[in-house]
């Protein structure tokens, strides 16, 4: 009967991560859409909250395998419907970091993007704190050559 029970929890945990795999292959799909919206602090949010989610799968998975290498009783049909649903979630996780790579990778062009962008506001504020426009006393400084 503890076989059956194992066999249980691990068939719950491996349906459990299958969906959570393929949701998070679908929203790393849209990255470049929600950033393209400009909404990043809604995409930062949602990375970490599917860290932790992956931390917590991890700590799962960790618990369950330590059980599972040290059950004996476990049929042969039961460990062939498990191993065909690791399967599937092992083709998942690969395409999740595929989509992790893809992901990388945008966001690198996008912050390559940005950091001109700030190069250039960063001129404009340091031309502009040293334009002084045309004064009548001179002794105001600026930008026009009193020689002249």
């Amino acid at each position: 009967m503890a076989g059956k029970n194992l066999v249980a929890r691990v068939t719950s945990f491996l349906q459990r991560q299958i969906a959570w795999l393929e949701e998070a292959v679908r929203r790393l799909g849209e990255l470049e859409h929600d950033l393209a919206r400009g909404d990043v602090d809604s995409v930062a949010a949602e990375e970490r909250a599917r860290q932790r989610q992956t931390d917590d799968f991890m700590r799962e998975y960790r618990g369950l395998l330590h059980e599972w290498r040290q059950a004996d009783h476990i049929s042969e049909t039961d460990r062939a419907a498990v191993q065909r649903l690791s399967a599937q979630a092992q083709a998942l996780n690969e395409q999740l970091r595929a989509a992790y790579e893809r992901a990388g990778e945008h966001v690198g062009r996008a912050l390559s993007r940005n950091r001109e962008m700030l190069g250039s506001v960063r001129r404009g504020q340091h031309t502009m704190a040293k334009y002084r426009p045309f004064q009548e006393d001179e002794r105001q400084g600026g930008l026009v050559d009193r020689d002249a």
